[in-house]
């Protein structure tokens, strides 16, 4: 079996999955990223043991937006579904139009995909037209995936929500930061407030 997961960028947050996945080297298991890096988010990551390629295209930004998202566009997902043939495709997440791409794709040739979120009812504004637009552009999307990989029980609640599906199946697939870093900080947070 061959999986394709399509990222928006390299994270700290799945990073480990990544290369545990991509041990195999027999070609199974391939990542593909929509961006190296976006603005507001950049980690040094080591990237090494990962069976990986980084797309080229655009990201964009609306206007006034705050928070570090931006909406990655990939035109070259086509050539790269095409040319690895997955048998299961995960998109991470589904406002990328690089993932409406990936979607229509998998649809047309019969390839089940999944769908990664951390979104929840709780973390989302919910207003009239945004609402519009996640049923209109992002209805078929969603409802098109044959599972969800939520990050916790309320995103997969919103998921299946979105989906109109009750019955979607839905696993759970947390992050997983890097522990070892993170103890890192602690421990050199810990001396240094030890020293003085």
């Amino acid at each position: 079996m061959k999986i394709l997961y399509i990222d928006d960028i390299p994270t700290p947050d799945r990073l480990d999955i990544h290369r545990q996945l991509s041990f195999d080297s027999d070609d199974v298991y391939r990542v593909v990223f929509c961006a190296s890096e976006e603005p507001g988010r950049s980690w040094e990551l080591d990237l090494s043991g990962l069976n990986y390629e980084i797309l080229k295209g655009v990201q964009f930004r609306p206007p006034g937006q705050v928070n570090p998202f931006s909406f990655k566009f990939n035109p070259g997902i086509v050539a790269v579904l095409r040319a690895y043939q997955p048998d299961v495709v995960v998109l991470s997440g589904y406002v990328h139009p690089t993932m409406w791409l990936a979607a229509a794709w998998c649809r047309r040739n019969s390839v089940p995909y999944g769908i990664t979120s951390e979104s929840s009812r709780d973390t989302t504004s919910n207003g009239y037209l945004k609402g519009l637009l996640k049923k209109s552009v992002l209805g078929p999307v969603i409802k098109g995936a044959s599972f969800g990989l939520p990050v916790s029980r309320a995103a997969g609640a919103h998921l299946r929500e979105l989906a109109g599906n009750n019955i979607l199946p839905i696993y759970q697939f947390p992050n997983t930061p890097d522990i070892d870093a993170i103890q890192a900080v602690i421990d050199a947070s810990t001396k240094s407030i030890q020293d003085r």
